[in-house]
């Protein structure tokens, strides 16, 4: 019997495996031969149970003793090792037991190999920690510059650096990397604040008095009573360059009135958009391809505010949180909205208005009960025309301007580095650094979210006022991160070849928001993801920046 078991196993397994203690074997998964395999080693349990119950007569020397697995009849009943087989036929305790699922490696299941031992079909262990996951480090590396440790395997889907020194730091926060930012430096212009270390990697504003930021005029500190348009007192005299009431430079506003410190200009320029595909987090919907942009473009270097909002629109902001003040990004506001916005604003500073938006109906801003998190409707139009790029006044960024600015000049996912984890939790060291998401958004103001499940320690989350993490290389603020933005596109699949200028699909059912938010998971604010939703759809994560072709 054991001869012909052994026959059909070699008939049936792959040439060159073989079943090793401890390890799991793989099995060719097509054809008659594996069926027989299977068959065979599943049927091993029930040969067993036929050859141990054949009646042996006692003999002279048998006891009445505990049935033992040992081939012999032990309790003298006449049956040989009545009752102690395993599954497998066979007497050995077996780990684990046969047909439980393998694990999170394969959807092969677990069986009888021989009379003892067991294997997983289909298995397929995928790095070297014997997890799934592709590891962002690989095993027996070097742990950095600092030290002398090398990275070994934690648990099955990370490594994590053994044997650190930690003694040799390169930075004046004690760590190894680069700071983005000096110690001691000014934290920015609209406040007392210094750049100090948090942690020994990054750093941060440290004793930032919090309300001097940016206020809707482009400037620092409170509003000027006698009000702005856009960038000063909108009366222009006295031989001023600028319509803001101060002759001195670089004082918020340009010669041509543009706001300098509220404003990012975007040179043209070429670049790859979407993600490559070892990129982590990545979706289908990100092909990488070329694009090239002609013309060069002002980009809000922050979210719309409330206050932007309520002084544009003439209404109250219809974002949730009122404790994260008027400085917090607008949301809830639909992509019908955010166009006229952008019209609104056009029309006040005396420009060409970009949409030609026909048969509307409803309130911008309304469609939303008071507390509700998300919904539809309220402001839509029957149909809008984009007036084209050469449009002089305000609009929402087509979904390629968007990308290159937020990529600031990279090509990671994020302006700051590449992605190193996909969710919530653990933190993520290069998108802490730029971004608000769902692993660092704690809120101290009353009306926050809970979020006690997110990650250790949080409590409420929720946004956070504009500006407050680090910039990218070309000036544009909370580009990864607290709110999701509105682009001008539909939401369709990119093309495979070279482009140039695109403004995505005309007609579409959907359109394209960008960002992530301060509630989403870290791959959700990468450079590259993109999402669609009816353009009717609000949600207390979402709002917008405007851009405006450069004069």
């Amino acid at each position: 019997m054991k001869r012909l078991v052994r026959r059909l196993w070699r008939a049936a397994r792959v040439p060159g495996w073989s079943v090793n203690e401890g390890r799991p074997v793989q099995l060719w998964a097509g054809g008659s031969g594996v069926a027989l395999a299977v068959f065979v080693l599943l049927s091993l349990g029930a040969c067993q149970d036929k050859l141990t119950t054949v009646e042996v007569p006692a003999g002279p020397r048998c006891e009445p003793v505990a049935e033992m697995c040992n081939g012999l009849d032990d309790d003298c009943d006449t049956r040989i090792d009545e009752g102690v087989t395993n599954t497998c036929g066979g007497c050995d305790a077996l780990d684990p037991a046969p047909l439980e699922q393998c694990g999170a490696c394969g959807g092969g299941t677990v069986i009888c190999a021989t009379p003892n031992t067991t294997l997983c079909v289909d298995e397929i262990p995928q790095n070297d920690c014997g997890g799934c996951e592709p590891l962002t480090a690989q095993p027996g590396a070097p742990c950095g510059t600092c030290d002398t440790g090398t990275l070994a395997c934690e648990g099955t889907d990370a490594v994590v650096c053994e044997g650190e020194m930690g003694d040799v730091a390169r930075n004046a926060c004690g760590g190894c990397l680069e700071l983005e930012a000096e110690l001691g430096a000014p934290c920015g212009t609209c406040d007392g604040g210094e750049i100090g270390c948090d942690g020994t990697e990054s750093t941060r504003c440290v004793d930032d008095p919090g309300p001097d930021v940016l206020n809707i005029c482009g400037l620092c500190g409170p509003l000027p009573e006698e009000g702005c348009d856009l960038c000063g007192d909108g009366v222009r005299g006295d031989g001023e360059e600028c319509d803001d009431g101060n002759l001195e430079g670089m004082d918020g506003c340009s010669p041509e009135c543009e706001l300098e410190a509220a404003w990012a200009r975007i040179e043209p320029g070429t670049f790859t958009m979407g993600s490559p595909t070892e990129e982590l987090g990545r979706r289908s919907s990100e092909r990488q391809h070329d694009v090239t942009l002609t013309r060069p473009y002002l980009i809000r270097a922050h979210e719309i505010t409330r206050a932007e909002w309520s002084m544009i629109m003439n209404i109250p902001s219809p974002a949730l949180f009122e404790g994260c003040g008027e400085q917090c990004p607008v949301a809830r506001v639909s992509w019908w909205d955010a166009l006229e916005f952008a019209n609104r604003l056009s029309e006040l500073a005396g420009l060409q208005q970009c949409y030609v938006m026909e048969d509307c109906q409803g309130e911008p801003g309304t469609g939303c009960a008071p507390e509700e998190v998300s919904c539809s409707g309220g402001f839509s139009c029957q149909s809008v025309t984009f007036v084209g790029l050469d449009c002089t006044g305000y609009r929402l960024p087509v979904e390629a301007e968007w990308e290159y600015a937020a990529r600031g000049g990279t090509q990671g996912a994020f302006s700051s580095g590449e992605i190193v984890h996909t969710s919530r939790a653990p933190l993520d060291p290069n998108l802490n650094t730029v971004g608000w998401y769902a692993g660092n958004s704690t809120v101290s103001y009353g009306g926050g979210q809970d979020c006690s499940e997110w990650f250790a320690g949080a409590d409420t989350c929720g946004p956070q006022p504009i500006g407050a993490k680090l910039p990218n290389a070309w000036g544009v603020f909370d580009m990864h991160g607290n709110v999701w933005e509105w682009v001008w596109d539909g939401d369709g699949a990119y093309p495979q070849e070279p482009v140039i200028d695109p403004l995505g699909p005309q007609e579409a059912d959907t359109r394209v928001r960008r960002g992530g938010s301060w509630s989403s998971p870290s791959q959700f604010c990468r450079s590259a993801f993109r999402f669609g939703n009816d353009p009717t759809f609000r949600s207390n994560g979402l709002g917008f920046r405007i851009a405006r072709t450069a004069p």
